[in-house]
């Protein structure tokens, strides 16, 4: 009857597609918008574009942002505005599909099957639910992973151009440029570069010129040094690290060292990518490892980063086909990262409520034990792989000298 559902999401009188509306109201009239805040320029040149697309007297009644509780003023249920949502996350949902179905190795049914899994899956559910962009930079993240290595020149070269769109969008995904640096194509790398310039200046210049270039340099530089922004998960702190402390009863003492904490997961997170890419030949583990050192960027809401576990899942399912019990492991990682039941009760979900914000960290806190299982299972086996590639390395330089 809905009760699970009801232990994740929200009613429209609370946070339903909060962050798609949100950012369509605050990009509608302000050109200072652009270069304020943390959301990138090319996030909201599109919501601007969105914003102009309405009928003008839409633009003059939502002109702040007002998504509850007065419903006349709910940008959410007016029907011009929903249609854009609704065809904006239609596209991206129907480009996943074909991706999946494009790339995944198996009969028809089983691909539809795991399209139908893929969207039921937590994070693609919340993307949409939250209507956050994130699913954008997904796809085209997804389709780089597929096409950066094709014999195709415009296949390879309309990948480039997806991940630097998708870093455009989150500046994340720039993790997967390891994987051109290990192929030593930095030409490849630089028309990436570009792309994100490009992508990022071009907004600002049109919304306010040079002024509001300096002004989001200026915002990025103040963003950094916020040491507000340090809880790692925005304000709701659905973060791996702070799940962990505060399971461990540790919230305090990370709370307290934040600036080691983040100083350490951004090299952490560089090293074990560089590490993986550059010894395990398996694409499948290359992946994983790129997206679980997303999961803990400082800053990073964690559910929203699970839409990214579909490309190593696909990768996995490619690659490994025997039953053997490593993959039988990876496979359960992959199940518990991908579910949406949660856990409502105990004394150890209600440690991991959150204090300050009662929303959407109180309603996640369940499922991200779950989640935060399926990941460490995964990394152990990263880990394993990695000792594997460096036996496999030392046996091979004892041969050759």
């Amino acid at each position: 009857n809905g009760y699970y559902f009801e232990q994740i999401f929200y009613n429209l009188t609370g946070d339903a597609m909060y962050d798609f509306f949100v950012f369509l109201n605050q990009t509608s009239t302000s050109v200072t918008s652009f270069a304020a805040g943390s959301n990138p320029p090319l996030v909201r040149l599109i919501f601007r574009f969105i914003f102009k697309s309405l009928p003008e007297s839409t633009q003059a009644l939502y002109t702040t942002v007002n998504l509850w509780p007065n419903s006349e003023y709910d940008l959410r249920v007016n029907a011009f505005a929903f249609l854009c949502f609704w065809i904006m996350f239609t596209f991206a949902i129907v480009l996943l599909a074909k991706l999946c179905m494009d790339n995944l190795e198996g009969t028809g049914f089983q691909k539809k099957l795991f399209v139908v899994l893929s969207l039921l899956s937590t994070g693609v559910i919340w993307a949409i639910e939250r209507g956050n962009i994130v699913i954008w930079a997904m796809v085209c993240t997804m389709y780089f992973c597929f096409n950066y290595e094709k014999t195709d020149k415009l296949s390879r070269e309309i990948s480039y151009l997806s991940l630097g769109i998708a870093i455009s969008l989150k500046i994340y995904p720039a993790l997967f440029c390891i994987l051109l640096l290990k192929k030593k194509k930095y030409k490849d790398l630089l028309k990436i570069i570009v792309y994100v310039i490009i992508f990022t200046v071009v907004p600002l210049l049109i919304s306010g010129g040079f002024d509001s270039l300096f002004a989001y340099i200026g915002t990025l530089f103040k963003q950094a040094s916020v040491s507000s922004n340090l809880r790692a998960g925005y304000l709701n702190g659905l973060s791996i690290m702070l799940t962990l402390s505060r399971a461990l009863g540790i919230e305090n003492a990370y709370m307290s060292n934040i600036v080691f904490f983040r100083i350490f997961n951004y090299v952490f997170c560089i090293a074990l990518s560089i590490a993986v890419v550059y010894l395990v030949d398996k694409k499948w583990i290359q992946f994983m490892a790129l997206v679980f050192a997303m999961f803990l960027l400082p800053g990073i809401t964690h559910t929203y980063m699970l839409t990214f576990v579909s490309i190593p899942l696909i990768f996995f399912l490619n690659e490994e086909k025997g039953l053997t019990l490593q993959n039988i492991i990876a496979l359960l990682g992959f199940l518990l990262l991908t579910t949406i039941i949660p856990i409502t009760n105990g004394s150890l979900v209600e440690r991991l409520r959150d204090p300050i914000v009662v929303n959407v960290a109180n309603r996640l806190s369940g499922i991200m034990l779950i989640h935060v299982l399926g990941e460490l299972i995964l990394v152990c086996i990263i880990f394993v792989e990695i000792i594997k590639a460096i036996v496999k390395l030392k046996k091979s330089v004892k041969i050759f000298t």
